[in-house]
């Protein structure tokens, strides 16, 4: 696997998103009329942030994560600190290597051997648990990343423990590979690691030799990444009609720290990953700046980024399924997930828009609290892709007709949301079945599929009958746009379209209509886990972090685990979790 950096080693066959493409003008008459006058607004912050008083600092230990990274930030106050613990425990060993750059290049040491810090040419060390007790299917690399250069280094099986002149500061952790797991020696003639090509393969069990090029320069690129952690995403849009395309504006803020090797800092701007996704699959896409794979596995999708800039835009063309129809179909009933598209219907073929109209302010808040925005699943969670799609389409056709020109508008947003996801949902299965073991060490079957997504990313099922048919023409062209037929597009059958809302002047940028919860998130790659040992007190204490897979179970059935993240005492902790925005939270440990 080769990865993409300022710093990285090189760069090939990676994947320019920004395409120039030049878009097709939208017809300038429709059956639905000119639009109503739109109110032009500017975009003001649509949630509340509690970063900037950094209440990390205010803690002994505290832990922060965002679905923006795939890493898990942590701050300390102690002058000791100490990594993959208490694994044992759990009933798995602590990592087998750990590999730091020294002057001579990677060293790597194993539990029990010394490490002088000062021999330390980089902040960061990477660890791997190839031949630890009970990894025996597959390993995970992890990268951890410090801002202090440690006075003391201790590497034993209860894992990685550093003594520090002053305080600890920051330090970030996180799987190289993501959620990819790469097979130990036994497992390698396996069906789902033979279809891997050799060439980006993970043999880990191999590494004790020599650290390889590619986890070589993934440590550095990271390291330099990491400086610069993403706390939020604000999100706005536009909708041009006149090219049928809705842009959507990502602007991120950031975490900046600086370490004692003097690491350049490199920021990357993360895309959401079903966009990434759907995008991988062939969805038509234009990015303001090249986009990468980062080859970073995730659950809900591959983890692209976009170096050096603070926001980008995504052009995504697909405003033609709103604005002209195929009719509005035969069918006697509708659905009942998709309200706004069964009103839509009703009233396209009636002719009863006024009857609609004060029915419409009841329809239309439904639709904007239904399936809220959130940056991971780029659209709705815990629901149908199809139906939040139709759902969007007739949201959007009854508020142009009606006059709701706002409501037009962040419908038609929601729409090109929703059908990323749709398209996802319907060709990115082959990603997961590439990377697998997935969530158990059987493959998938063949007739599975992903369904709606969620917190723990996409959920698959062995289902096979079709959502829609041809009583819906209008769905049925989005159903069929997002298939693979033999491993390419599904050709297009003859369908007359109407055209129903014209080409007219683009929106200015508003602000996306997202979550107006600040719920506490877990993070893109792993969770923090607090409770997975007993607790050692009754007082309301909790065990210290613990970095966790809990699709996964170890041999005594606790989470799989990374191990815990603890101050000099392990002792019990109290801990307080804070939503610092839409995007990211932070748990503060401190002793009793």
């Amino acid at each position: 696997m080769i990865q993409r950096g300022l710093i990285y080693c090189a760069l090939a066959g990676a994947l320019w998103c920004g395409c120039d493409q030049k878009r097709e003008t939208a017809p300038t008459q429709g059956a639905y009329g000119p639009p109503a006058a739109a109110r032009a607004r500017e975009v003001t912050r649509t949630k509340v942030d509690l970063s900037a008083p950094q209440p990390w600092k205010t803690g002994g230990l505290s832990v922060i994560q965002a679905e923006l990274s795939p890493a898990t930030l942590y701050h300390s106050t102690s002058r000791t600190l100490s990594f993959f613990t208490r694994m044992a425990e759990t009933g798995i060993g602590g990592p087998k290597f750990a590999a730091m750059s020294t002057e001579l290049g990677p060293k790597i040491f194993q539990p029990g051997q010394k490490i002088d810090p000062a021999l330390m040419r980089e902040s960061w060390f990477v660890v791997w648990f190839a031949g630890a007790t009970n990894w025996t299917n597959w390993d995970s690399p992890w990268l951890l990343t410090l801002q202090r250069r440690p006075a003391a280094i201790h590497f034993d099986t209860n894992g990685l423990h550093f003594t520090f002149a002053t305080n600890a500061g920051y330090a970030a952790l996180m799987p190289m590979y993501g959620y990819y797991k790469s097979a130990q020696l036994a497992q390698q003639p396996l069906p789902f690691y033979e279809a891997i090509e050799k060439k980006k393969r993970v043999l880990t069990w191999e590494w004790f030799k020599a650290l390889p090029a590619d986890p070589l320069a993934r440590a550095r690129y990271w390291a330099s990444v990491l400086r610069e952690f993403p706390l939020e995403c604000e999100a706005s849009f536009n909708v041009d009609a006149a090219h049928d395309s809705v842009t959507i504006r990502q602007s991120f803020r950031w975490l900046s720290w600086d370490d004692d090797w003097n690491t350049k800092h490199w920021k990357l701007a993360p895309v959401s990953p079903v966009l990434a996704l759907a995008y991988k699959e062939g969805l038509a896409a234009d990015f303001s700046k090249k986009s990468f794979d980062m080859e970073i596995c995730t659950s809900h999708g591959p983890y692209y980024g976009v170096e050096n800039v603070d926001s980008y835009d995504v052009t995504l063309p697909m405003l033609r399924y709103v604005n002209e129809t195929a009719g509005a179909g035969k069918a006697s009933t509708g659905w009942s997930n998709a309200s706004c598209f069964d009103a839509w219907r009703q009233a396209h073929v009636d002719g009863s828009w006024e009857s609609l109209r004060s029915r419409w302010p009841a329809l239309r808040d439904a639709f904007r609290e239904r399936a809220p925005v959130k940056w991971t699943t780029f659209s709705g969670m815990n629901v149908s892709p199809i139906e939040q799609t139709a759902d969007a389409l007739g949201a959007a056709r009854i508020a142009y007709r009606l006059g709701d020109a706002d409501t037009y508008a962040i419908a038609c947003e929601r729409f090109a949301r929703t059908f990323t996801q749709l398209f996802a949902q319907q060709r990115g299965l082959s990603y997961f079945r590439e990377r697998q073991p997935w969530r158990s060490m059987k493959p998938m079957e063949e007739s599975a599929l992903l369904t709606a997504i969620g917190v723990g990313g996409w959920q698959t099922d062995s289902s096979s009958s079709p959502l829609v048919s041809d009583r819906f023409p209008d769905l049925m062209r989005l159903w069929r746009d997002t298939q693979l037929v033999s491993g390419k597009p599904a050709p297009a059958p003859q369908m007359k379209f109407e055209r129903l809302i014209p080409g007219h002047a683009p929106t200015g940028f508003l602000p996306s209509v997202v979550s107006e919860t600040l719920e506490p998130l877990a993070g893109l790659v792993s969770e923090i886990d607090g409770e997975s040992l007993p607790r050692s007190a009754k007082d309301g204490s909790t065990t210290w972090p613990r970095l966790v897979w809990k699709d996964w179970k170890t041999p005594t059935g606790a989470a799989w685990n990374f191990g815990q993240v603890v101050d000099p005492t392990n002792e019990s902790a109290r801990s307080v979790t804070v939503p610092l925005n839409a995007n990211t939270r932070v748990t503060i440990y401190s002793a009793p």
